[in-house]
């Protein structure tokens, strides 16, 4: 049996969560996604999903969302973390600066599946 690979996507319910699902789900190496609402919480759940990599939807802008950023990488370094911001000035934003990745929302899909790719390139499935 192979490796599981995983991506856990933290987002408010709707149309952009469904489209990440949707997405992810289809990228290679990824053979399963968890989705869970931004008010759950994540620091129990990562632990039991054990996802290899986190995409974090960082809208609305707050600094809560900075925050629980600096939270993850500090206790799970080693998870990869992209984020989802809404506007440019969020992409260059310090308080974002720990994320992996950052990429505009409504970027091509063409773009996420490449940071996926790129961040998830050490694992690999048997």
């Amino acid at each position: 049996m192979g490796t599981t690979v995983s991506a856990l996507i933290v987002a408010r319910a709707g149309a952009l969560r469904d489209a990440l699902e949707a997405l992810i789900s289809t990228v290679p190496p990824i053979n399963q996604v968890e989705v869970m609402d931004e008010n759950e919480n994540i620091f129990q759940k990562i632990p039991l999903i054990k996802p290899s990599m986190i995409i974090l939807e960082a809208n609305p802008p707050d600094h809560s969302k900075a925050g629980c950023l600096k939270a993850l990488k500090e206790r799970f370094p080693d998870i990869p973390c992209i984020l989802i911001v809404e506007e440019i000035y969020q992409e260059r934003s310090s308080d974002f600066s720990r994320a992996d990745a950052v990429i505009l929302e409504g970027s091509p899909p063409e773009e996420l599946i490449g940071l996926i790719q790129h961040h998830l390139h050490p694992v690999r499935s048997d």
